[in-house]
């Protein structure tokens, strides 16, 4: 998810071309998705397409890199051990 194109997002775990261009802007605005859950609301998807999301997602650690604080996100830990999620 912190790599998908337009392309990537479209069609797939409910996304429409709306959701998918408010994740990208989401995205690039707090420098990726630290969560699934994160991601879901930026796009504004609905619970029911939680499942097929994370289906579709791979987490993976990156080296921590500093973030502007999320209102909308559930409180994290920082450390290296960070979650990034790729399509």
């Amino acid at each position: 998810m912190n790599t998908a194109t337009l392309a990537d997002f479209l069609g797939r775990a409910g996304l429409d071309v709306e959701s998918a261009e408010r994740a990208i802007v989401a995205r690039q605005r707090f420098g990726g998705f630290w969560s699934i859950d994160e991601f879901m609301t930026a796009a504004r998807l609905p619970p029911d397409n939680d499942a097929q999301v994370r289906n579709l997602v791979t987490v993976r650690t990156l080296p921590q890199k500093p973030q502007p604080e999320r209102p909308d996100s559930p409180n994290r830990q920082g450390g290296d051990n960070q979650p990034n999620l790729d399509v």
